[in-house]
């Protein structure tokens, strides 16, 4: 039995060694960043490096960085700043920050339009010109890579059309960084959403990426921090920690990529090999290589979750914004999976410490429990 195998970064990751570096060395910068004297130029010389290199990571430039307390906060940044201005459209199958945020929104009288997907996770790009030509929406919403299935959405084809009927594009690329390169002038989005603790970094702290003709009105209003876009003293060592992150995903990108594809073709491949009735989710679709969600035919994921962690594994039944609760997946019922399928559905997702023997001693561990657990429910 192998013991401490955490299978379960799309739900937060370990602390990168060069964060937990970052993090003891700003120790000593406790002064508050907008201070004149010099302990507080101290620390605002820390938060303008992290700065930078948050926007290195994301080829901008470091004014376009607006620091935030995580993924949800820059989402809802993103949809609450464009509400009353147009019509905003997103997907049945976003993050509840986006999704619950949207229809919250609805209630109170903005027009939203979520879009349906197919049974790959993928929207219908000729729907959502249909809706853009209609010329009354203003912003478009959409991740970049599912945090469930991992399934990725043609961002350049998103991002055409929205720049073709000038509609505001948000992207949640919260799964996509440390996973894929990002260049948000290339991509053409108008913002976009990140966070730190899934790429190695911190809790509590992300970052919403403006290109900068965007302008709304703020969240949180008190005094100017981020340029007047997010008020309130910066959370130093958060964002150092952040910062510290983006610098090693931008270096390390092409190795760990290589080794998410080899772990993810080993998994895979041991999985489909079993004599169990398994469904790879989005298998059809463009797929990032850190995330996998299957489906075991009369599996009580629930269950299977807690023996896999007697085995010292840690994997998720999906979102761990939803877990611990019963209700099945949103995400793979708007994909088409009955609220029983749904509810077998295991998801692995690697990070920057998986190797690929450890996928391979899971799939040993989930045959041991898949078969005394399908055993017993025969």
């Amino acid at each position: 039995m192998k013991k401490g195998v955490y299978l379960d970064n799309n739900a937060t990751t370990p602390l990168r060694c060069e964060v937990i570096a970052a993090l003891q060395k700003g120790l000593t910068a406790f002064g508050n960043p907008s201070s004149v004297y010099a302990v507080g130029q101290e620390a605002r010389f820390a938060l303008d490096e992290a700065r930078r290199q948050v926007a290195d990571m994301c080829n901008v430039r470091s004014e376009q960085v607006v620091f935030t307390s995580g993924g949800t906060e820059s989402n809802n940044m993103a949809l609450r700043g464009a509400a009353g201005q147009g019509a905003i459209v997103t997907v049945l199958t976003e993050h509840p920050s986006v999704l619950k945020t949207a229809l919250h929104l609805k209630e109170q009288g903005q027009n939203v339009v979520c879009l349906h997907v197919d049974n790959n996770g993928l929207f219908s790009l000729d729907v959502l010109e249909e809706l853009l030509r209609d010329d009354h929406v203003k912003l478009v919403s959409t991740m970049w890579v599912n945090n469930e299935t991992g399934v990725v959405n043609p961002l350049a084809d998103i991002a055409a059309l929205c720049k073709r009927y000038e509609v505001l594009l948000h992207v949640d690329a919260v799964q996509a960084a440390g996973k894929m390169k990002i260049d948000f002038p290339e991509m053409g989005a108008d913002m976009l959403s990140l966070s730190a603790h899934k790429l190695g970094g911190p809790k509590g702290v992300g970052a919403l990426i403006l290109r900068n003709e965007v302008t709304m009105d703020p969240l949180l209003t008190g005094g100017s921090q981020e340029k007047n876009r997010r008020a309130g003293t910066e959370n130093l060592m958060g964002i150092i920690g952040m910062g510290a992150a983006a610098k090693v995903c931008q270096t390390s990108l092409e190795t760990e990529t290589a080794k998410y594809q080899a772990c993810k073709e080993a998994l895979e491949q041991g999985l489909v090999a079993l004599p169990f009735d398994i469904k790879i989710v989005g298998q059809y679709a463009p797929r990032v290589d850190s995330t996998t969600c299957f489906i075991t035919s009369g599996l009580d994921a629930e269950a299977a979750v807690m023996a896999l962690d007697m085995e010292g594994f840690a994997v998720s039944r999906g979102s761990a914004c939803s877990s611990g609760r019963s209700e099945p997946s949103h995400v793979l019922t708007a994909m088409g999976y009955s609220e029983s399928e749904s509810k077998t559905a295991l998801r692995v997702s690697f990070g920057w410490q998986t190797e690929v023997e450890d996928v391979k001693d899971f799939v040993q561990a989930f045959t041991r429990v898949a078969e005394r657990m399908l055993k017993k429910s025969a």
